[in-house]
C-alpha cells in the first residue's frame, strides 16, 4: 500500500510545470508517523498521541500548516495527510486564487462555485472615472478593433495595464485599470457567442475583416452582430498573438449588463504608468 501511494504521488508531481515540481508538496504530502500506545508521548515533542492511538504531527514544515483531521478509514494508520495554505505565492508573485475547500476521505478537493469572473479594462484616468460614474457607453468605443466596436475586457491584469499605458500615452493622461465582476450565469443567457480558442487562419481572417470594415455586423447574413466574442489578442497587422493574453468583447447593452454593478467597479490608478 505504501509503495503504491509513493508511486502515485511521484507520478502526479511529474505532471506539474518544472518550476513547481520542487514544490509539489504545496497541495499535500504524506509523511510517516509511528503509532504509539494510548497516552504515550512521542520522543519528538511536536508529536502527541490521542485516545484512538493515533499519533498526529503538530510540526510546521516550511510555510505549511498542520492538518489535524482524522485519517480516512482506508488509509494506513501510520500515514498522515498534511495540508498547505492555498495562498502560497508562485515565482511570478501572484497568489493562487482562494477556493472553497472540502475534505472527503482524507483528500483535499477543489470545489467549483461558479463565482463571478474578475475581469479588467485598461484605459486612462479620465475614462475610468467616467465609466464608474456614468456607466459604459458603446458609442465611445473605437470601431476598428479585433472584434469590432465593443467594450473590451480581459482576465489578465498585466495585459490590461499595458493597454492602459498605451491609452495614457496617446491621451496624455494617467494609466488606469477598471476592475469588474462578470456574471457567468448572465453570460450563459446571451443568445450569440463566438469563441476562438486558438489563433487559426479563420481567426486572423475575422480580425482582418473587423479591422478593415470598422463597425461591422460580423458578415452575418440577416442577423445582428454577436453578443460576446472571446479570443486571443493579436499583434495586428502581423499574424501573431500575445502569449497568455485574452480578450472578451461585449458588443451590445445586453452583454454589458452581465458586468455586475454591486459592488461597483473599482479602479487601480498608476502614476503615471504601470511597470512594463
Amino acid at each position: 500500500m505504501t509503495a503504491r501511494i509513493e508511486a502515485r504521488i511521484s507520478k502526479m508531481a511529474l505532471l506539474l510545470p518544472r518550476r513547481d515540481q520542487t514544490a509539489a508538496a504545496i497541495w499535500a504530502t504524506l509523511r510517516p508517523i509511528p503509532r504509539h500506545n494510548v497516552g504515550q508521548r512521542c520522543a519528538d515533542s511536536t508529536h502527541r498521541t490521542y485516545e484512538d492511538g493515533e499519533c498526529r504531527s503538530l510540526k510546521f514544515v516550511g510555510f505549511r500548516r498542520p492538518c489535524l483531521r482524522p485519517l480516512a478509514a482506508d488509509r494506513p494508520a501510520r500515514w498522515h495527510v498534511m495540508s498547505f495554505p492555498l495562498a502560497a505565492r508562485s515565482r511570478l508573485g501572484q497568489a493562487i486564487p482562494k477556493v472553497e475547500k472540502r475534505w472527503a476521505r482524507g483528500t483535499l478537493l477543489m470545489v467549483w462555485t461558479n463565482a463571478p469572473l474578475v475581469v479588467y479594462h485598461g484605459t486612462d484616468d479620465n475614462a475610468a472615472r467616467d465609466i464608474v460614474q456614468n456607466g459604459i457607453r458603446l458609442d465611445l468605443c473605437g470601431p476598428a478593433a479585433d472584434f469590432g466596436r465593443g467594450f473590451y475586457i480581459t482576465t489578465n491584469l498585466h495585459q490590461a495595464r499595458q493597454w492602459a499605458n498605451k491609452r495614457a500615452l496617446s491621451t496624455g493622461g494617467k494609466a488606469a485599470v477598471v476592475i469588474f465582476r462578470l456574471d457567468r450565469d448572465k453570460v450563459a443567457e446571451l443568445d450569440d457567442h463566438l469563441t476562438f480558442v486558438v489563433p487559426s487562419d479563420e481567426f486572423y481572417d475575422f480580425v482582418r475583416y473587423n479591422r478593415i470594415m470598422g463597425n461591422t455586423d460580423h458578415a452575418r447574413s440577416g442577423a445582428a452582430p454577436y453578443d460576446v466574442i472571446y479570443g486571443p489578442v493579436t499583434a495586428y497587422p502581423q499574424q501573431l498573438v500575445y502569449l497568455q493574453c485574452d480578450q472578451i468583447c461585449l458588443l451590445n447593452q445586453k452583454a454589458i449588463d452581465c458586468l455586475l454593478d454591486r459592488p461597483p467597479p473599482s479602479v487601480d490608478y498608476a502614476d503615471p504608468y504601470f511597470p512594463p
